[in-house]
């Protein structure tokens, strides 16, 4: 469907996965899971309905065993809601629409603060 609306972001060979998503070779998960061990704030707005914001979730949580690996936490937050601005991946949700907010901005500031600034 994507492909439909946003042909432009991604080159002709994704097209033969048009109604077929099943049959790509790799799934979100993996591709987050190459970020390990570093950081990285995944986030959604609520009515973001393009972006999967529960299944970007649950991309964020089957990525987990990649921080495991290197005796990292992964996804530690009980719930989509309650980001955990000091695990090196993290998750962070609003209310609202598909767009970059002042909310948002002050998220990023604060995990990257947590993350980044020397103790």
């Amino acid at each position: 469907m994507i492909n439909h609306f946003f042909p432009h972001w991604f080159n002709g060979m994704f097209k033969k996965f048009n109604d077929r998503e099943a049959h790509l070779p790799f799934d979100q998960h993996g591709l987050i899971s190459l970020i390990a061990p570093r950081s990285i704030l995944i986030t959604n707005a609520v009515k973001d309905t393009w972006a999967d914001p529960r299944g970007t979730y649950k991309a964020a949580e089957a990525a987990s065993p990649a921080w495991h690996l290197y005796g990292l936490s992964g996804l530690a937050q009980p719930t989509p809601e309650q980001t955990n601005y000091d695990a090196r991946l993290a998750y962070h949700i609003r209310e609202g629409r598909h767009s970059v907010t002042p909310e948002d901005w002050k998220v990023f500031t604060k995990y990257v603060d947590r993350q980044f600034k020397e103790k």
